[in-house]
């Protein structure tokens, strides 16, 4: 994981050093939550709110097709209801920070453009809080992240957008689909947790 930030960092920093390159600031709400199994079932997950905030570049590649990473910070959650033991109610909050290197396609609407973007995407996470309910009682711990136990500090996954732009705003939604197991102690709990998140943003190039 450290050396694909490592191999996408540079990309960034050259990629907003070109003159063609735009630069945009883009925030707005999501609504995130997690896809979750135990020992091979299913568990009921719910939508969790939260919000982000982050930075768009974005260079011409090859007739309609852009190079458009973006650097992002995202408050990612989920709640779930556990099948057995005491515990009736999990609810997680994660702040990750994005990286995304995506591909953009600009479709020309007159002066406006349609956009679809699609990339993957590698994550850290920063922080996190879990909310645990007994009933009508609840308790509120730090996450721990490593790289191999508790919760995974990195996230993997892929990244999608649409979005209508016009000269100097735009508004776009977007996805992100988790691929990789969240939960380093699966060997001993039997969860797998992947995240999910859909999002509403709206942008502002500056440059």
């Amino acid at each position: 994981m450290k050396q694909l930030i490592y191999f996408f960092l540079p990309l960034f920093v050259s990629d907003a050093a070109t003159a063609q390159t735009k630069i945009a600031i883009k925030a707005g709400a999501n609504m995130a939550t997690a896809r979750i199994y135990q020992d091979g079932q299913k568990l009921d997950s719910k939508f969790n709110p939260g919000y982000g905030a982050g930075i768009l570049f974005k260079a011409p590649f090859e007739g309609l097709l852009h190079f458009s990473p973006s650097l992002s910070y995202n408050r990612r959650g989920y709640t779930y209801l556990p099948k057995e033991g005491n515990i009736t109610q999990y609810k997680n909050t994660i702040h990750y920070i994005d990286i995304v290197p995506s591909l953009s396609v600009d479709f020309s609407l007159g002066q406006n453009s349609l956009v679809i973007s699609a990339g993957p995407h590698a994550s850290m996470a920063i922080a996190g809080t879990e909310k645990t309910s007994v009933g009508t009682a609840s308790n509120t711990s730090k996450m721990k992240f490593s790289t191999s136990k508790n919760y995974g500090l990195f996230d993997l996954g892929f990244t999608g957008s649409i979005g209508y732009h016009l000269k100097r705003v735009f508004i776009e939604t977007g996805f992100q689909l988790g691929l990789a197991n969240i939960n380093n102690n699966v060997e001993t709990d039997k969860r797998n947790i992947r995240n999910r998140m859909v999002s509403l943003q709206f942008g502002y190039y500056l440059k």
